[in-house]
């Protein structure tokens, strides 16, 4: 019973096989494994391996890229921030900075304890100038 079975299963997928290959998809298919078993040799072994060595070397050399185009943005945007004294390291006036209780610099005085305090008499002026 087993071997009737398989015979007829093993003609049933025969005739499906031939069907098949008749068919645009089954001929395009054919080609393919064509194609695929022509590449088997020592020169399609050569090719593969160098097209993914190819593509890893180029995606490291874009990873390095993005890195160090990263560090020349960075250190353009500090030169730029210097030029222009945005991020500047000079000492500034002491003096202006005399009555702000947060200064490590200069003991705050009594009347001194809120950094608004020091700064009213200068707008009052100001605006008295105006």
């Amino acid at each position: 019973m087993n071997t009737f079975i398989n015979a007829t299963i093993e003609s049933r997928k025969a005739r499906l096989e031939v069907e098949f290959m008749t068919t645009a998809i089954g001929q395009q298919l054919a080609a393919i494994l064509a194609h695929q078993r022509a590449r088997k040799g020592l020169a399609g072994w050569f090719k593969d391996v160098s097209a993914n060595l190819s593509v890893n070397v180029l995606t490291i050399l874009l990873i390095a890229a993005l890195v160090f185009g990263y560090r020349l943005l960075d250190n353009w945007l500090n030169h730029l921030s210097s030029e222009t004294g945005v991020s500047s390291t000079e000492i500034v006036d002491q003096t202006a900075l005399a009555g702000w209780t947060g200064d490590p610099a200069v003991a705050p005085s009594a009347d001194a304890q809120h950094p608004a305090n020091a700064l009213m008499p200068r707008l009052r002026a100001r605006v008295a100038a105006d």
